[in-house]
């Protein structure tokens, strides 16, 4: 999941219509400048950020 797609997930979830009309009305605006694509609303990795080495 994309973080856009995220954000408007959560804020469904959450019920906050709100963060939910902002985000959607953002993504629509990108999709007006440039067609989206499938990459767009999935992102697939499975790589995590670095973990720092303990503290000795």
């Amino acid at each position: 999941m994309t973080p856009e797609a995220g954000r408007a997930w959560v804020a469904r979830v959450r019920g906050d219509n709100r963060t939910l009309e902002r985000e959607l009305a953002a993504q629509e605006a990108a999709a007006a400048v440039r067609t989206p694509k499938l990459e767009d609303v999935l992102s697939h990795s499975h790589s995590r950020p670095a973990t720092p080495a303990p503290a000795e």
